[in-house]
């Protein structure tokens, strides 16, 4: 399957295909041809470009914009709605990056996820200062390159962090990394912990199957069970407000091309409704969703590695 070129706008793309499954709207269509990616953009000719080309290419387009908005904040009849100082997990962002960014990678595909926790009390403001150091320390001296991440309250009320990586990583270091800076917020009164205490820290941790307690690497096929029970447990249920960022990602997780939009006839050429009994379907007013039973189709785990591959070159 090749890179989809733009089609005739006479042409309506009714029909999305993503990770989770099939939208097909019963009314209006979809504006663009993929989704997820930020920086870049698809010319009419099909080729995709980064957002930097193309606004050396279409100049007009974004001074008209920045025009719009200058505008608008002049405008004294514009409503200022109060800004909000409560973060909460985006799971419409997350769960469809996670699910789809480690086809972007060459070679061997991995996905992990680890659990950073802190002192009982420690505040969200230390928690999430002492997290930021100790992923500026993995990305300096441990070569960490792509990431996820999301925050999580606990019953105590106590944060921790559970982050997505794509490399093996010393879990050694990466818990000693936490260990001093847990050590020098003591020292700052920022965290009442004994250091006796802390010198025994050891909180930084993979997941692992709960049988062979061997670390997961759940960009695996047969792990897709236990990929979508991940997000399930602590992305899609994450309903708790936090005071700072409640998640974030490195660059490149941003531009992941989560999916697809199809004409008619497109959707018809890839036969994906050959067996209705591999969906569960939900419908309301507008849209039709066609969630898949199990994992995605190969053709369209194939090309979404395909696109996101071209993606990540542009960018990189």
């Amino acid at each position: 399957m090749q890179i989809l070129t733009v089609p005739p706008t006479q042409t309506d793309m009714v029909v999305k295909i993503t990770m989770q499954g099939i939208s097909r709207l019963k009314d209006g269509k979809y504006k663009q041809r993929h989704y997820g990616a930020k920086d870049v953009r698809q010319l009419g000719n099909g080729k995709i470009v980064s957002l930097k080309t193309y606004k050396s290419l279409f100049p007009n387009e974004f001074v008209k914009a920045d025009t719009k908005k200058a505008s608008n904040s002049t405008n004294s009849n514009v409503k200022l709605h109060p800004v909000s100082h409560h973060y909460k997990i985006d799971r419409f962002k997350i769960t469809p990056r996670l699910q789809t960014f480690y086809l972007s990678k060459k070679g061997s595909k991995q996905l992990y996820f680890w659990t950073i926790t802190f002192p009982k009390d420690t505040t969200e403001q230390t928690a999430h200062k002492l997290f930021n150091t100790w992923l500026t320390r993995c990305r300096e001296e441990l070569s960490l390159k792509s990431y996820l991440w999301v925050k999580e309250r606990q019953q105590n009320n106590t944060v921790h962090f559970h982050i997505a990586i794509h490399q093996r990583m010393d879990v050694k270091r990466a818990n000693r990394f936490m260990r001093a800076s847990i050590m020098r917020a003591i020292d700052t009164g920022e965290i009442n912990w004994s250091r006796s205490a802390a010198t025994k820290y050891n909180g930084v941790d993979i997941a692992k199957d709960r049988k062979t307690k061997r670390v997961v690497n759940f960009a695996k096929g047969n792990k897709q069970k236990a990929l979508r029970n991940y997000l399930t447990k602590y992305v899609t249920k994450n309903e708790a407000k936090f005071e700072m960022l409640a998640w974030h990602c490195s660059r490149d997780y941003s531009n992941t091309v989560t999916g697809f939009a199809l004409t008619r006839s497109e959707l018809i050429k890839l036969q994906l409704f050959k067996d209705v009994r591999q969906f569960n379907i939900y419908e309301n007013d507008w849209i039709i969703f066609y969630s898949w039973q199990k994992e995605p189709p190969k053709q369209v785990l194939s090309y979404l590695t395909k696109i996101n591959n071209v993606v990540q070159t542009i960018l990189n």
